[in-house]
């Protein structure tokens, strides 16, 4: 992957890599993808742990499906911490060893 020309805050608060050509990617799916590499994040969204969306050390960046994703926030939305900490560990659990 090409090496970033210049990062600014989105609008949303993600910090974005410009590459070259002028093609934008989030900075946690650049680190991801460094981590994990392109074929596991294929049809990935990358979830911030600690909620922190400017927060992209790759400690805290969890590949996962979009339904995941939903209810990942549904439970922390809910105060369901308990369930959203072991969610979180199930999904660290299923990903490959090597990782």
């Amino acid at each position: 992957m090409r090496k970033p020309k210049r990062q600014f805050i989105n609008d949303k608060g993600y910090v974005v890599y410009e590459l070259q050509g002028k093609r934008l990617i989030k900075r946690s799916r650049y680190n991801a993808i460094q981590k994990y590499g392109k074929e596991i994040l294929k049809n990935k969204e990358i979830h911030h742990i600690n909620l922190m969306r400017d927060d992209d050390s790759i400690d805290n960046l969890l590949p996962v499906g979009k339904v995941e994703h939903r209810k990942l926030h549904k439970l922390i939305d809910n105060g369901e911490i308990d369930k959203y900490e072991e969610m979180v560990n199930e999904i660290l659990a299923s990903l490959p060893s090597s990782f």
